[in-house]
Parts: structure tokens; C-alpha cells; sequence
């Protein structure tokens, strides 16, 4: 991915602040949701941008998505 796209996908202050917060560790989709105080289904589609653009990684731990 080249430099401006990096950019351009974290131009978003949510997907930005996403960022942030898993930078202090992995967390799933509820604890982001707390944290950002954003909606669940705002979080999920922030997080989809952020793993297509290759900036998170999605893990399964027993039945939580990481």
C-alpha cells in the first residue's frame, strides 16, 4: 500500500482513533465500540476498511473475533 493511501484510510478520525486504541493491544468488536464510544455497526465497518486496506488483522479466540 503506498504512503497516500495509507493516509487517505486513516484520514477518518474514527478509523483513526481505532488505530490508537489497538495500538495498546488487541480487543474485539464490543471493547472497540466502548472505547470510541461509536456505534457497533460504525465500529464494524471501520474495522472492514482498516483489515482491507491491510492496517488490522482479525484473529478467532474460542468464539470472540479479535
Amino acid at each position: 500500500m503506498r504512503t497516500g493511501e495509507v493516509f487517505a484510510v486513516l484520514s477518518s478520525p474514527v478509523r483513526l482513533h481505532l488505530e490508537w486504541v489497538l495500538a495498546e493491544g488487541e480487543r474485539d468488536v464490543s471493547q472497540l465500540t466502548e472505547r470510541v464510544g461509536r456505534a457497533l455497526p460504525t465500529v464494524s465497518q471501520r474495522l472492514t476498511q482498516l483489515r482491507m486496506a491491510g492496517l488490522v488483522q482479525a484473529r478467532r479466540h474460542q468464539r470472540r473475533n479479535l
